[in-house]
């Protein structure tokens, strides 16, 4: 795993990200039918910032440019498997990650709820990652061809 720091302020062993949310400031309800939301990690310490898992759903044929669609918030393995900002053409589906999530869902309270989902999703990452800084002596095994 890289490890980006968009911050020269990161502790060493220090492992945060920083999500800013942006939320449709105009919203009428019974008048609007969709709210967006937006949330970007802006800053990382320890760990990237590229959280937002994507899968491709499709690749236009004569521009290659792909539509992404938002699958969640990654887990430590995913940051290990899949790539930020383009996808792996190799792999089977194809998933990007990017530090941003950037939804259209019906209501505003669903989107409160999607923005309450994604803190605890990145908590939990964050102290996975955390946790998997310390190691403990295992087994040592001595192979030889003697």
């Amino acid at each position: 795993m890289s490890t980006s720091s968009s911050s020269s302020s990161c502790a060493v062993g220090e492992i945060s990200v920083q999500l800013n949310q942006y939320a449709q400031s105009d919203y009428v309800i019974n008048q609007h039918r969709g709210f967006r939301l937006r949330v970007v990690a802006a800053q990382a310490c320890g760990m990237d910032k590229e959280i937002f898992r994507y899968t491709v759903v499709r690749t236009n044929a004569s521009t290659g440019v792909s539509e992404y669609e938002f699958s969640g918030v990654c887990t430590w393995p995913d940051l290990e498997q899949y790539p930020a900002y383009t996808a792996d053409q190799e792999q089977d589906p194809q998933v990007v990650r990017l530090p941003y999530v950037d939804i259209v869902v019906d209501t505003e309270a669903i989107a409160t709820e999607a923005w309450d989902t994604i803190k605890e999703e990145v908590e939990d990452l964050v102290a996975t990652i955390a946790a998997g800084q310390t190691l403990t002596a295992g087994e040592t095994v001595e192979i030889s061809n003697t």
